[in-house]
């Protein structure tokens, strides 16, 4: 009688090809970041755009708006994100802002948005839509906080803010890097 010892050539490309179908899967979930990573990406580049616009105020001398436009505004809440663009203010009022495209926030990103500390009421939507808050040549702003939140990490938050120098801020970033440095400090 003899004995097979080893696999057969058909075993070992199945298990190549399980390997190669895991290791695929493994890094195709890695790369996205999950949940967390697309709500900090989102609020990141939110807070870079709002930085230029900012600087494009103070440069242009004009005033720029933001609009921000909730799910339930849209055309189709159910796929559809927050969207947010921004426009200017000219002698013929409230212009569309050039070179500065809208954009939109994941459909998983929700938004509380608070405005010279009142929160605000975005149930009906407006037949003129003008901007919520404004970015000023003077480098002032309207005071705001943004709290963003994603669907399925329930109690987690992260927040935009005027700070006290005018300047919009990711608070648990600035908290986080305060923390850093402080720790970096003590052992300098």
């Amino acid at each position: 009688m003899k004995s097979n010892s080893g696999f057969t050539l058909i075993e070992i490309l199945v298990v190549v090809m399980i390997v190669g179908i895991m290791a695929g899967a493994t890094t195709a979930f890695v790369s996205t970041g999950g949940p967390k990573k697309e709500m900090n990406t989102a609020i990141e580049k939110f807070v870079v755009i709002s930085d230029h616009i900012q600087e494009l105020a103070l440069l242009d001398g004009e005033p720029i708006g933001l609009i921000l436009e909730p799910r339930e505004w849209r055309d189709n809440p159910l796929d559809q994100g927050w969207l947010y663009r921004w426009q200017k203010m000219t002698a013929q009022g409230w212009q569309a802002l050039p070179n500065v495209d809208q954009m939109e926030f994941p459909v998983e990103v929700d938004l509380r948005v608070i405005i010279d500390e009142m929160q605000w009421k975005h149930k009906k939507e407006p037949e003129i839509k003008e901007p919520i808050l404004a970015f000023y040549p003077s480098g002032e702003v309207t005071p705001f906080e943004i709290e963003f939140s994603h669907e399925e990490l329930p109690g987690e938050s992260q927040t935009v803010m005027v700070n006290v120098w005018g300047q919009v801020v990711w608070k648990e970033r600035e908290e986080a890097e305060k923390e850093r440095d402080e720790l970096l400090e003590r052992y300098d």
